[in-house]
C-alpha cells in the first residue's frame, strides 16, 4: 500500500507502530489535567435545561465527539455536578469489559454542559484541536493501551493516573485540523449509509409481513418505492 508521507520513523509505542517522521508521541498527562467529575443522579433528568453527560452516555451514544447531550438537568441541580469546558476529553471511568474500558469523547458542546459522576476529564492546556483528541483518544490503538490499564474482575475500572500514560500520536495543527474534517466528513457519510441500509431492512420486513398477510397475487410491492 501505498504511503502517505515520504519518512517515517518508530513511534516508540507498539499500538501505534511507525508514524510520519515529521509528528510527534504525546502522553496524555503532558496534554492537560486529569480529574474526576462527579454528581447527582438520574433522578435529576428534566426535558429543558442545561446538557448533561453521563459516564453510560459515553457507551451508548457518543463517538469521539459530543455535539449533543441525551439527558438535561435543571439550573436548581448544577450545583451537584461538574461544569465542563469546549474541549474537554471525557473517559468513562468503569465498564463491564476490559476492552471498551476508558471509552472515551471529547466535548464540543458550546453552550454550558455538565457530567455527572464516574467520568474522568482531561483538560487541556496545550494548542491542540479538540476534533482530533477526541478521535486520536478512542483510535484502536488508543483503546488497546487503555484496555491493558483497567482493573477488576466483575466491573473494570481505570484512574487517571494510568490514563496519563496513554501515548498518541500528535502531527502539526494544520494536519490535526485536517485530518478530523476528514474523519467527520467520512464518519457522516457512513451514518447516512446505515441509515439507508437500516431503511431499506424495515420495507423488507413490511414487505415480508404484507406478503405474508396477503393473499398470493395480492402483495402490495409500494413499500419499494422510494
Amino acid at each position: 500500500m501505498k504511503q502517505a508521507y515520504a519518512d517515517y520513523r518508530a513511534s516508540g509505542c507498539e499500538s501505534v507502530g511507525d508514524i510520519p517522521a515529521h509528528w510527534r508521541m504525546l502522553e496524555l498527562g503532558r496534554v492537560g489535567s486529569f480529574f474526576k467529575g462527579g454528581g447527582g443522579t438520574k433522578e435529576d433528568e428534566t426535558d429543558v435545561g442545561h446538557p448533561c453527560v453521563r459516564y453510560g452516555d459515553l457507551y451508548t451514544r457518543h463517538e469521539h465527539c459530543i455535539t449533543e447531550s441525551r439527558s438535561r438537568i435543571s439550573s436548581d441541580r448544577i450545583g451537584s455536578y461538574t461544569e465542563l469546558r469546549y474541549g474537554d476529553l471525557l473517559f468513562a471511568g468503569s465498564g463491564e469489559t476490559m476492552e471498551e474500558i476508558g471509552k472515551s469523547a471529547v466535548n464540543l458542546l458550546r453552550e454550558p454542559a455538565f457530567c455527572g459522576g464516574d467520568v474522568i476529564i482531561l483538560r487541556s492546556d496545550v494548542n491542540i484541536d479538540a476534533a482530533f483528541l477526541g478521535y486520536a483518544a478512542d483510535c484502536g490503538p488508543s483503546r488497546h493501551q487503555k484496555s491493558c490499564m483497567g482493573r477488576g474482575v466483575t466491573v473494570m475500572h481505570i484512574y487517571g493516573s494510568e490514563l496519563k500514560y496513554l501515548a498518541i500520536p500528535v502531527p502539526p495543527l494544520d494536519e490535526q485540523r485536517a485530518i478530523a474534517a476528514y474523519l467527520d466528513r467520512e464518519t457522516a457519510r457512513i451514518d447516512e449509509l446505515i441509515s439507508k441500509q437500516e431503511l431499506l431492512i424495515e420495507r423488507l420486513d413490511e414487505y415480508r409481513v404484507a406478503l405474508e398477510a396477503a393473499p398470493i397475487g395480492g402483495a402490495d410491492f409500494s413499500v419499494f418505492r422510494a
